[in-house]
C-alpha cells in the first residue's frame, strides 16, 4: 500500500475545512471548550479570523454561561495554569512575553490580566513586606487567549502598592484599575489612583486616610474586590469600600466575624463573601468539619450572615491545625477556590450556586512548586472578547 505523507494530509484536510461555510465552521467552534479552541487559532487563517470575531462571541454566548477558572502563576512566569471547574481538569496556557521573566500578575477582570514587570536597576523593585515599588515598572493589560497587549503609563501619586483592583465592563469592553499606597503625603494618608480604559489616563481619588488610633495596619488581602460599582478591601479588622461614581472611601459599619488569622473578601454571584477560619479552640468538642466558615454581607442589615461551612469530609485530606497561614482562598461568580502549599499543591472548589465542595485533582503541571516561586493565585474568565 502506498503511503501518504503527512504534508499530503494536512493539504487535504486544509481543503476539505476549507470547504465548509463560515456559518456551518461557526457552529463547529463555538461548542468547542475554550483550551481547544484556543489552540484551533493555528490551524489556518480563516479559523483564527472566525474565533476572534463577534459574531462566534454572540454564539458562545448563548449556549455558554460566562466561566470562572481558577488561574496558578508563579515566577518565572513561564507558564499559567488554569483549573477549569466545569470540566475539572487543568490546562496550561503558555505566558504572554510580556509577562514573563521579572513580571507580576497583580489582577484580573473580564479575560484580562493587569500585570506589572520591573526593571533591575538601584531603585524599585520589594520592601520587607513584600509591597512593590513601580517607579521603575510598567504595566501592561494582556489577553492570553488572543495575544493583544497594551502598555500603560504610571502615575505619580502610590509610591508603594498595598491595594490592587480591576474590574471590566462587558457592554462598552472597557476596564477600571485602581491602586492605593503609600504616599509623599506621610504615613495617614495613603494615596488612591483610577485607571480608565476608556480615556486611557488615571485620575486621583480619595485618600485613603488611616485612623490616627492605627499604630500598625495590614492589609489582609492585597486583591480589592469589586461588586456593583465599589471596591472592598479589608484593613486590620474593618471592611473598606471605594465609591467608584464618587471617588470616596467608606468604612462599613458591618462587624467582622470572630476568626483566627486567615480572612479572605471575595465578589461572587450573590454579592460580597468572606471566608474565614477559626483556630482549633474555637471549634466544638470532637467537631471533624474544617473550621472555614462563608459569610455574606446581609446589605439590608449591614451584617455579616454565616451561608456555609467547610463539610467533615474534606477536613482528613486537607486540613492541617499547624498550618493556619499556609491556606488562602480566592473566587468569582459561581465559584470560589481554597488552597494551600504545605507539602504539596491540594486545593478544594466550592459552587456558591450548588452549594457544593469538591478536591480539585492533582496536576503534574503543579508538581515542585514551592512559596519561593511567588505563587498566586486569582479567578479568571477567559474570554476572546476581552479588549485591551
Amino acid at each position: 500500500m502506498e503511503s501518504t505523507s503527512p504534508t499530503v494530509k494536512s493539504e487535504r484536510g486544509d481543503a476539505v475545512w476549507g470547504k465548509l461555510p463560515d456559518a456551518l465552521t461557526e457552529n463547529i467552534l463555538a461548542r468547542l471548550p475554550i483550551p481547544i479552541l484556543a489552540q484551533s487559532r493555528l490551524v489556518c487563517k480563516n479559523w483564527n479570523s472566525i474565533i476572534l470575531s463577534d459574531a462566534l462571541t454572540e454564539l458562545r454566548s448563548q449556549n455558554n454561561p460566562v466561566e470562572t477558572w481558577f488561574l496558578i502563576s508563579w515566577k518565572p512566569q513561564k507558564s499559567i495554569v488554569v483549573y477549569d471547574p466545569s470540566s475539572r481538569h487543568w490546562h496550561e496556557m503558555p505566558a504572554h512575553s510580556l509577562i514573563a521573566g521579572d513580571s507580576q500578575i497583580l489582577g484580573t477582570a473580564g479575560g484580562l490580566l493587569f500585570v506589572v514587570s520591573y526593571f533591575k536597576c538601584s531603585s524599585g523593585g520589594t520592601d520587607s513586606e513584600g509591597h512593590w515599588y513601580y517607579e521603575d515598572f510598567q504595566f501592561t493589560v494582556c489577553n492570553p487567549l488572543t495575544g493583544s497587549w497594551r502598555k500603560i503609563s504610571c502615575n505619580n501619586s502610590v509610591l508603594d502598592i498595598y491595594i490592587v483592583g480591576m474590574t471590566y465592563n462587558h457592554q462598552s469592553n472597557s476596564y477600571i484599575i485602581l491602586l492605593c499606597g503609600s504616599s509623599a503625603r506621610g504615613k495617614q494618608y495613603l494615596a488612591t489612583e483610577v485607571y480608565e480604559s476608556s480615556t486611557d489616563c488615571w485620575t486621583d481619588g480619595d485618600d485613603f486616610i488611616l485612623p490616627e488610633s492605627e499604630t500598625h495596619f495590614e492589609f489582609v488581602q492585597r486583591e480589592a474586590v469589586c461588586v456593583d460599582g465599589f471596591f472592598f478591601c479589608l484593613l486590620n479588622d474593618t471592611v473598606h469600600a471605594y465609591d467608584l461614581q464618587r471617588g470616596k472611601w467608606t468604612p462599613l459599619p458591618a462587624k467582622v466575624p470572630p476568626t483566627d488569622a486567615f480572612i479572605s473578601l471575595l465578589g461572587c454571584c450573590s454579592g460580597l463573601l468572606m471566608v474565614t477560619e477559626l483556630a482549633p479552640l474555637q471549634l466544638s468538642p470532637g467537631d471533624a468539619s474544617l473550621p472555614f466558615r462563608i459569610w455574606e454581607l446581609e446589605q439590608s442589615t449591614m451584617k455579616w450572615v454565616e451561608k456555609q461551612m467547610a463539610p467533615p469530609s474534606l477536613s482528613n485530606t486537607f486540613f492541617d491545625p499547624g498550618w493556619h497561614e499556609d491556606y488562602y482562598v480566592f473566587g468569582q461568580g459561581e465559584w470560589l477556590c481554597l488552597w494551600t502549599l504545605e507539602e504539596d499543591f491540594r486545593a478544594f472548589a466550592y459552587d456558591c450556586s450548588r452549594k457544593q465542595w469538591h478536591q480539585l485533582p492533582r496536576s503534574h503541571l503543579l508538581e515542585g512548586l514551592d512559596w519561593l516561586d511567588n505563587l498566586c493565585g486569582m479567578p479568571f474568565e477567559p474570554s476572546f472578547k476581552a479588549r485591551v
